[in-house]
């Protein structure tokens, strides 16, 4: 009888309830939840277009050794696996971490304090003469041992290319530990008191959320956001499409959506409840779709359909909080696919300037071919082949690197340009030929020289000396006989090789 009036009054209760033309997420007379989880692509904060990458850790405290630079290098390129591939040669980029500084504070101390401690034991004997006892407590002040860390870690990540350009210097942040633990209770060990951590296997612990930290920064990531569905019973067949159940292995969003679109809802109150079903749909394709393909172009038309459909069932329902919990959700998602955009259009913009310098290198290369071809033309043509600007240009390069010991590149090209090109008229290869003939000249005199004075060091030439000259002579290909002979007569000698009278 008291059972059979509960559940009338539940009944009572139910039908005059306020919320009764709320959107219904509780169903059934256990009032049961029915639950869907959302797997959110999140974009990396920094976009890395680079794939093959070196992780370094270039900075670190003393108190560091070998082992703890490994293990945060070690965390680091796992944190960043498998999206880089980690290698030690030729990286597109490298990621520098620093650590600028660790403080620890790791003490252990004493302090008296009043707790309920056993002070011996209260023993009775039974009927069948079995001594029985129990521990006896009371209220002492004792001493209490206390094991107590707060450690702080400062790092810091700089990204850089393979030209040593920064491509994200602005990342830092600290890792924190902190804990509390009893060691001893008037002088009784506490459990877990012989196995308390050092600064150091505290700082290998540290590393963990650098690796968080990396991830986050660096690669897409998922979050996992539990949504919960409108429970209504004509949305009951869509929802067990896609309920977290032990049933439901792969979530099929099209197969519930397509029923909760046919859905015809006995109350018109619960209209708010598949749209806000078919919001959740879309807004679960939409993350799919952004997902496959990283583009968020290919889920806007899903996204834009799932706000839509949220703003309906908020004006159906605007009291419903879960309905305004997704408006929120949605603002964070929207954010991210606009910051997913960015990246996209940043990697677009790289990609088309990699394709333009590839273009500017072979037009370079070209060119060049071109420019080697027409100075190797102009260099086989003989000297007595000049025009007569030529022939002018030449007179004046030869007395103008005449007189100078040694002329740099600088002047080269001012003379080139000046006289050359300006003056003379000539083009740009015809002006190089006759410079590049008469620098090549010029060396010539000067090593011609040098051999002739090593023979008339002895102050005469033999005959056999003439035909060792003639033989070096030769070689210098940039020498005629009338330069031969100035050469000659710088020096005082008497020639000994020409025939006799």
């Amino acid at each position: 009888m008291k059972l059979k009036t509960a559940l009338g009054i539940l009944f009572i209760l139910e039908l005059f309830s306020p919320t009764l033309f709320a959107a219904n997420f509780r169903c059934g007379f256990l009032k049961r939840k029915v639950e869907t989880t959302l797997s959110i692509p999140r974009p990396p904060d920094v976009l890395i277009l680079a794939r093959n990458v070196r992780v370094a850790v270039d900075k670190t405290p003393r108190s560091f050794n070998r082992s703890d630079e490994n293990r945060m290098r070690q965390a680091v390129e796992q944190a960043l696996s498998p999206d880089f591939s980690i290698v030690n040669g030729n990286p597109e980029a490298v990621f520098r971490i620093f650590v600028d500084s660790v403080e620890p504070s790791i003490e252990q101390y004493m302090k008296t304090e009043r707790r309920r401690v056993v002070v011996g034991q209260d023993c009775t004997t039974d009927k069948n003469g079995k001594e029985r006892c129990v521990d006896k407590y009371e209220q002492k002040d004792v001493p209490v041992r206390y094991w107590e860390a707060d450690v702080r870690m400062n790092w810091r990540v700089e990204v850089v290319d393979s030209s040593e350009t920064p491509i994200d210097s602005a990342f830092s942040s600290t890792e924190s530990y902190k804990s509390k633990k009893e060691v001893s209770v008037n002088g009784v060990a506490q459990p877990g008191s012989a196995k308390l951590p050092d600064e150091r296997e505290i700082v290998n612990q540290m590393f963990n959320g650098v690796a968080e930290k990396i991830t986050v920064r660096y690669r897409k990531t998922y979050d996992n956001l539990t949504v919960d569905l409108a429970c209504s019973d004509e949305l009951t067949p869509g929802n067990k499409l896609v309920e977290d159940s032990n049933t439901v292995r792969i979530k099929n969003w099209e197969g519930a959506l397509k029923l909760w679109e046919a859905a015809k809802m006995k109350k018109k109150e619960n209209e708010g409840d598949r749209l806000y079903n078919m919001a959740v749909a879309y807004e679960a394709l939409a993350f799919m779709a952004f997902d496959a393909s990283g583009r968020p172009e290919d889920a806007a038309g899903q996204f834009d359909m799932a706000l839509e459909l949220y703003q309906q069932a908020a004006t159906v329902d605007p009291g419903e909080k879960y309905i305004q919990r997704a408006a929120e959700r949605l603002t964070i998602s929207k954010n991210n696919l606009g910051r997913a955009k960015l990246h996209e259009i940043f990697k677009e913009r790289e990609e088309r300037l990699s394709e333009q310098e590839k273009l500017f290198a072979q037009m370079e290369d070209e060119e060049r071919h071109l420019r080697e071809e027409a100075q190797r033309e102009a260099m086989a043509r003989p000297l007595d082949d000049d025009t007569a600007d030529e022939r002018n240009f030449r007179a004046y390069a030869r007395a103008r690197l005449g007189n100078q010991a040694v002329v740099s590149d600088e002047e080269l090209e001012s003379i080139v340009s000046s006289y050359g090109l300006e003056r003379f008229k000539l083009d740009e290869n015809q002006a190089w030929r006759v410079m590049y003939y008469e620098i090549a000249r010029k060396d010539d005199i000067v090593e011609y020289g040098k051999e002739f004075e090593l023979f008339v060091a002895k102050g005469f030439i033999t005959r056999d000396d003439r035909n060792a000259l003639n033989a070096i002579a030769e070689s210098f290909l940039f020498l005629t006989a009338e330069d031969i002979r100035i050469v000659e007569s710088s020096f005082t000698f008497r020639d000994e090789s020409a025939p006799k009278p």
